[in-house]
């Protein structure tokens, strides 16, 4: 009993916290599965992708059905409003009744229609697969798109501490550079110097955020949220740093052009969705040929009709029958379908060939993308470690009054430059491997 009391508790105070968040405005934190997992299931694109299936899979119902027999039943009243009109008397005097009933029930099936609900169903069939594939191969573009939007959001947030920080270091100077003003060691001119500087740092503080702003909107666009919510996301789903050797086994599990080319092509999904379209089409060929062949069709019933509703027995008849239909000329509209069948599967034919071409160039563009980011990241670590030594020197030349203002405001500045450059390498790495992952289809 009190560990039920004590879930209760639990309970209650995780619902009090999320409405207290909601209510407060507690921005949200989303690490990247949380965010690509709201993408799958929550992005317009997939949503509307998704209720298409419905219609495909009542497409391939309908097309089973024409496997079945057809079944019907009727009933039908008749009254004579005009007793007295277009009536026939014979010499004893009869009239006919004023009501007339009907009953009847029949049901047919097709033995035979030259192939043509065999080729329909596989048709459909292949269609909804056709259909299945774009949609998960839409939610590979999502995450894609999702991956590459978080990582930007982490590299502007990382922009945004280094500005934030060196406006902090702004401003120390500039109390310093004040009070050697103040006690005369110091020009006024170097106080306007670093003022300038110092407003500098502000403004590229404020591009900063901005970007940061500017590309979780996006994010939570894509994901099929609210643009204008307040949320975070965690800089620990992805690294911040990398190695070398790190880069080098990733190149070598990739293995070469060629054989990238190959994995792309067997595990990418629009190319299996391409090949279930061009599966489907080819299936129309099919249907439409059935125009030239006979169709086979059996029926049978039973009907009933008489003045008073009773003497089923009586009145009553049972039937069957079998009906052939050659098609003699048809005003070549068989031929007609025929070809425009073959147009179909054509033209799939030539998307499915564009799209290889695209798949090779998706991965040679990943190729050269992660070869750059390889350099990028090790020529950025040269700068830093130059740019830092330089900055730690012209601060001691400027602060013994051996360098001047310029040379130090210099050397802050490409320091500042080298730590977003090293910043900027890392992240296009890994986006440049979530692009090589996504060309092989291999982004999950």
């Amino acid at each position: 009993m009190k560990k039920i009391y004590l879930v209760l508790i639990v309970f209650y105070c995780v619902l009090f916290g999320e409405i207290s968040a909601q209510t407060t405005g507690v921005p949200r934190q989303y690490s990247l599965d949380e965010c690509l997992k709201i993408g799958s299931d929550q992005n317009l694109e997939i949503i509307a992708a998704q209720s298409q299936i419905q219609v495909q899979s009542a497409n391939l119902t309908a097309a089973f059905g024409s496997y079945l027999p057809s079944i019907g039943a009727s009933f039908g009243y008749q009254r004579r409003l005009n007793l007295d009109g277009g009536q026939q008397v014979n010499v004893l005097g009869f009239a006919p009744p004023p009501n007339n009933y009907s009953l009847g029930a029949s049901a047919s099936y097709t033995l035979f229609d030259g192939f043509a609900r065999e080729a329909r169903y596989s048709n459909a069939e292949k269609s909804l697969n056709a259909q299945e594939l774009n949609i998960r191969r839409l939610e590979m573009q999502i995450k894609w798109n999702i991956t590459q939007q978080y990582m930007a959001i982490l590299r502007a947030s990382q922009v945004v501490k280094i500005r934030k920080e060196n406006i902090v270091a702004g401003k120390n100077e500039l109390e310093r550079v004040k009070a050697r003003y103040e006690a005369g060691v110091s020009p006024i001119g170097a106080v306007y110097s670093q003022e300038a500087d110092l407003a500098q740092r502000e403004l590229a503080f404020v591009q900063a955020e901005n970007q940061v702003n500017i590309a979780k909107a996006q994010i939570l666009t894509t994901m099929g949220l609210d643009p204008a919510a307040e949320a975070e996301f965690s800089e620990s789903s992805i690294p911040s740093t990398i190695s070398i050797s790190e880069i080098d086994s990733y190149e070598r599990s990739v293995g070469s052009f060629k054989d990238a080319v190959h994995r792309s092509l067997s595990q990418r999904l629009d190319v299996s969705a391409v090949q279930a379209r061009k599966d489907a089409a080819e299936t129309q060929i099919s249907a439409a040929r059935a125009g030239y062949m006979p169709t086979i069709t059996a029926n049978g019933g039973w009907s009933w009709a008489n003045s008073q509703f009773q003497d089923f027995s009586l009145f009553g008849q049972s039937f069957i029958g079998l009906s052939v239909r050659v098609p003699i000329f048809e005003n070549f509209n068989s031929n007609a379908n025929i070809e425009q069948a073959k147009l179909s599967v054509t033209q799939i034919d030539i998307e499915g060939r564009q799209i290889e071409q695209t798949v090779r160039s998706q991965v040679q563009q990943a190729f050269l993308n992660l070869q750059t980011a390889k350099k990028q990241i090790e020529i950025s670590e040269r700068s830093l470690k130059s740019a830092q030594m330089n900055y730690e020197s012209a601060k001691e030349r400027y602060t013994v009054g051996a360098g001047s203002v310029t040379d130090y405001l210099l050397a802050n500045s490409q320091l500042i430059t080298s730590k977003i450059d090293r910043i900027n390498a890392i992240y296009t790495y890994f986006e440049s491997k979530s692009q090589m992952q996504f060309a092989l289809g291999e982004l999950r």
